[in-house]
């Protein structure tokens, strides 16, 4: 049989031998290990916290020595790492590590929490990937536990979330919309080709008028500046299709949605104001043919009124000119009336005067004449009786022509007649109601000079200033009679203080005259 053979190195220390290496008769390399299982064996015992491998490169710059480390990191719990080290530090920051346990991996700390976990000073770049030249070709893609892929960067610099195909810096496709950010904005996929069921928005200004735009502070950051904007539960009840989430989890607006009711709103109000518009054009249209055909007519009227005026301005003058004549005329009458008065009210007391003197030398006479006769007369009371107007068949009557002057009267029955009534001194008048007028008869009717209700002028030339004029109802009444005014030689009015009624009975009363001397 033939025995395998292997090639040993070793070293004494304090006078022991111990082997380092061995090369097996298999090739392999054993360093800490008599039984190599790869091409390569490197161990070192566990606690003995010695670097397992070191591959240090000389640099040229003193104090940079470019090393791989395997070491353990933990002596207490055994945890082993591989560093990648530049520093000259032995490695207490080593620029990347992968840990045994858990399969993290860092770089710029010594103990990475996730798969993967960079750490860079302020002054340094912490993270570059750089990919080929091919365009599209995707430089990270992150994937699900299920091999999904739902993000990815390409070496174009876009970013697709949701989506493999990035044509933009930015689209976000959610398995039904897409959102891409370009240098004009957000754009939004809208092509009717993904959409069913398309209605227009229905009154959509009175929706956007129900809205209550508040201004707020987040109640996590309350010191922040106030922000503008909705409370999604009130625009539940306006506009629910632009509120997302549920109560448990809180709700958001898709404030972009919005514009699509606001355009809506824009337009039904533009609507209203063209509308409007079109009525108040054709308002002031009808208005402008009212205000045209008004002034037509008035300029019209304008002409006629100032060929009136001109007309009135001629009569004005005309009539001018004319009481300009009849004034004058009326002066000189005037004049000449009041000489002509003055004349007659003085050749009224001349004829007064001489009628006064006349009567008395009249009744002088007549007295001599009388008493002249009697004593000749042998038939003295025959002339007497004829004198008298003594009637032998009418005893106890005598009748009076003229006028009768006696010292005293002595008789039971004075029967006084008038034979003039325009110079009577007894008579009866009647006053009528308002409206009524008494004729001839003295009953009273409507007519259009009606006396006013509550005087009547009695006519009668034997009226004077010096007459007593008394009158007696002839009716009951209530009613005070009284003469207000009298006119020598023509009549005088009878007075009460309040006119009688339409319906009211007239008062009729007596009158009879006489003269103080």
């Amino acid at each position: 049989a033939t025995q395998d053979s292997f090639l040993s190195f070793s070293t004494a220390l304090d006078g022991t031998v111990a082997e380092r290496m061995r090369i097996t008769s298999g090739g392999r390399i054993g360093i800490g290990t008599i039984s190599p299982a790869s091409q390569l064996s490197v161990n070192t015992p566990e606690n003995s916290g010695e670097t397992r491998l070191l591959l240090q490169l000389i640099a040229e710059q003193t104090g940079r020595r470019p090393r791989l480390n395997f070491a353990s990191y933990n002596t207490q719990t055994g945890e082993k790492y591989i560093a990648l080290q530049t520093d000259a530090d032995d490695g207490v920051f080593p620029p990347l590590t992968l840990q045994s346990s858990g399969g993290n991996v860092g770089i710029g700390i010594t103990n990475p929490g996730a798969k993967l976990e960079v750490n860079s000073s302020l002054s340094q770049t912490p993270f570059v990937i750089r990919g080929g030249g091919s365009s599209g070709i995707e430089i990270i893609r992150i994937l699900d536990a299920s091999g999904n892929e739902k993000m990815r960067i390409d070496n174009s610099g876009n970013i697709g979330i949701g989506t493999t195909n990035a044509t933009q810096k930015l689209t976000v496709y959610n398995g039904s919309t897409t959102g891409t950010y370009t240098t004009s904005g957000w754009a939004h996929s809208s092509d009717a080709r993904l959409k069913t069921n398309i209605q227009t928005i229905s009154d959509p200004l009175t929706k956007i008028m129900k809205l209550n735009p508040v201004s707020f502070n987040w109640k996590n950051n309350p010191d922040e500046n106030k922000q503008i904007g909705f409370i999604a539960q009130e625009m539940l009840e306006t506009i629910p299709e632009i509120v997302i989430g549920n109560e448990e989890d809180g709700y958001g607006i898709a404030y972009g949605n919005l514009s699509s009711m606001i355009v809506g709103a824009i337009q039904e109000q533009q609507l209203e104001i063209t509308n409007n518009k079109l009525q108040i054009s054709n308002e002031i249209q009808n208005s402008n043919d009212q205000i045209e055909l008004q002034t037509e007519s008035i300029a019209s009227l304008q002409l006629k009124t100032d060929q009136n005026i001109t007309t009135l301005s001629q009569l004005q003058t005309s009539i001018d000119t004319q009481l300009g004549v009849v004034q004058m005329t009326l002066s000189g009458l005037q004049n000449e009336n009041q000489k002509t008065q003055a004349d007659l009210t003085d050749l009224e007391t001349t004829v007064q005067t001489l009628q006064s003197q006349i009567q008395e030398l009249q009744q002088i006479a007549n007295q001599e004449l009388n008493l002249a006769q009697i004593d000749q007369n042998s038939t003295d009371i025959s002339y007497l009786k004829t004198l008298l107007g003594i009637n032998p068949d009418k005893p106890n009557e005598i009748s009076i022509l003229g006028k009768l002057t006696a010292e005293n009267i002595e008789s039971g029955i004075l029967t006084i007649k008038v034979a003039d009534q325009a110079t009577a001194t007894i008579g009866t008048a009647i006053i009528c109601p308002l409206g009524k007028k008494a004729d001839e008869s003295g009953t009273c009717s409507i007519d259009d000079e009606a006396a006013d209700g509550k005087s009547v002028v009695v006519k009668t030339g034997a009226v004077s200033k010096e007459s007593k004029i008394f009158v007696t109802p002839k009716n009951v009444t209530d009613k005070v009679l009284a003469v207000t005014e009298t006119l020598a030689g023509e009549g005088f009015m009878v007075k009460i203080k309040e006119p009688i009624g339409i319906s009211d009975n007239p008062i009729e009363f007596d009158w009879w005259m006489v003269e103080s001397n």
